[in-house]
């Protein structure tokens, strides 16, 4: 599988993330590992998981880091995996089922959570080092100080490579890139966001309490090259159910049938039948396609063919016609 280094770090990784983000909830866990062995089979070297996967479901906590950890330790390969991993993000007290309705904790993004959650993970995931720890949410109160000189501290100590955040807003991230700067660190080199070339109502992230790339962001992006994480990069499956007039959720109508999406969708066929892969294939391509910084989509499914099906996007290239529907049609490219 191809791979690129990710820039500011010696990190390289395959051009599509593994996302582990189901692990134990809408994802049987006793699958897991065969989909971790079929992702490795495939040259797939690049797991994203977080300390509160999958917490919103009653019964056993951090699901997704311990299948991780147990299933590189049977395997013996860790130092052949690049691990994102994901901490500081609020308590379920009262898991439903649901983390749109389980009630939560406090923000919990501080010097303390931070040390609490690095040496959970490296617990679970049976390891004495993480390649990329992620912040997974922000606390706005928390002067960005106390967080970058924490991680700083947590990575001079070797028990993490690199940092970076999820969901914060470009306000909060300039802050950070400026003080990070001011004392000669690296900072973040990596930002997670929900991202794919669906457009999402206005309205889409409020509930979620999720981060999108926008304008602003893009243009930071641009400016520091600061690699990003797209969770949420196939948009759901929307755009191949569309195609292929399967039903969908009532939430990922409300999410995404808007006019801009009408106007990317026959295109996106166009591309697909050209090329002979399936839309989602194209969805998942539109993310690598070269920019000023790194972008790497995370991708999840429920079978090895629906993997095979992300991998696709690796097997061919836009050509210039491609590019050019692309460009009028969707934004960020």
């Amino acid at each position: 599988m191809e791979k690129v280094i990710l820039k500011g770090t010696d990190l390289n990784v395959t051009k599509i993330c593994l996302g582990t983000g189901s692990y134990g909830s809408s994802f049987d866990i006793t699958k897991c590992p065969d989909q971790l062995d079929y992702f490795y089979s495939k040259g797939g070297n690049f797991l994203d998981t977080a300390v509160a996967y999958t917490d919103w479901k009653p019964g056993e906590r951090s699901r997704s880091e311990k299948v991780i950890g147990k299933w590189m330790k049977e395997r013996g390969n860790r130092n052949e995996i690049i691990l994102s991993a994901k901490g500081c993000h609020q308590d379920y007290l009262e898991p439903t089922g649901s983390a749109g309705t389980s009630k939560m904790g406090p923000l919990r993004v501080n010097r303390k959570a931070i040390k609490e959650d690095v040496e959970k993970s490296l617990e679970l995931l049976q390891t004495d080092y993480i390649d990329i720890f992620g912040l997974h949410q922000d606390d706005p109160d928390v002067d960005v100080a106390e967080i970058i000189e924490t991680l700083e501290e947590v990575k001079k100590s070797g028990k993490i490579r690199y940092y970076g955040c999820s969901n914060w807003t470009v306000e909060r991230q300039r802050l950070a890139y400026e003080y990070a700067k001011s004392k000669g660190y690296e900072g973040f080199i990596m930002d997670q966001l929900n991202w794919s070339i669906n457009k999402i109502n206005a309205d889409g992230l409020v509930a979620e309490g999720n981060v999108a790339m926008n304008d602003e962001l893009y243009d930071f992006h641009n400016q520091t090259q600061i690699n990003v994480l797209a969770y949420s990069s196939s948009g759901r499956g929307y755009m191949q159910k569309r195609a292929s007039n399967l039903p969908m959720r009532d939430t990922d109508h409300e999410k995404y049938d808007n006019p801009q999406n009408e106007l990317i969708l026959p295109v996106l066929i166009d591309i697909a039948n050209k090329h002979k892969v399936a839309v989602h294939s194209v969805v998942i391509k539109y993310m690598t396609v070269e920019r000023n910084f790194t972008a790497i989509p995370i991708a999840s499914c429920r079978s090895n063919e629906g993997l095979d099906v992300i991998l696709d996007a690796l097997n061919f290239d836009f050509d210039k016609e491609d590019m050019t529907a692309l460009k009028a049609v969707a934004q960020y490219i």
